[in-house]
């Protein structure tokens, strides 16, 4: 009886111990990439230079995902900005994912700002887990479209760049 007992405790706890590190450390390796992240890892890539007040297409670029899991747009504007600090914008993004026949369509209206790359604030207007969202393995084209200006913004802030960039699985 104590054999048997001792047998299906043993297969139990393997079974358990091969589900969690499969679920967390084999699946698309979120967990190894983030304890230990490949140099390219964190690299941005750059969509368009824009320019919120004019309304219009801004520019597009076809993106190839290395690293399954959560990315953002985000915009790094020219001009100093007060880190974290909530801003008084009027502009809207048309955000347009296409990859084959999948066709996705976002309006950001009020980025989220978050602690930037150069000691700046950055504007996050669109959050993405490319596991949910695209197939991983091909590329896909994001397209930018200004659909309401706001001068103001412009005049304090400048132009922005806007990147595809990983953003934390956490």
């Amino acid at each position: 009886m104590k054999l048997i007992f001792k047998t299906v405790l043993i297969s139990l706890i393997i079974i358990l111990f091969t589900f969690f590190f499969k679920a967390f450390f084999l699946r698309d390796y979120i967990v190894v990439n983030f304890l230990f992240p490949p140099s390219d890892f964190w690299e941005k890539q750059k969509i368009s230079n824009i320019d919120v007040s004019k309304i219009g297409f801004v520019g597009e670029k076809t993106i190839k995902v290395k690293y399954p899991g959560k990315y953002i747009i985000v915009g790094l504007p020219k001009k100093y900005m007060n880190m974290a600090v909530e801003y008084d914008s009027d502009f809207e993004l048309k955000i347009i994912l296409t990859q084959g026949s999948l066709k996705k369509e976002y309006i950001s209206k009020k980025p989220v700002t978050a602690w930037g790359y150069d000691k700046s604030s950055d504007l996050i207007f669109k959050y993405f887990d490319t596991r949910k969202d695209f197939n991983t393995k091909e590329p896909f084209k994001v397209s930018i479209f200004v659909t309401r200006s706001d001068k103001d913004f412009h005049n304090k802030y400048g132009k922005m760049d806007l990147y595809f960039t990983k953003s934390s699985d956490e």
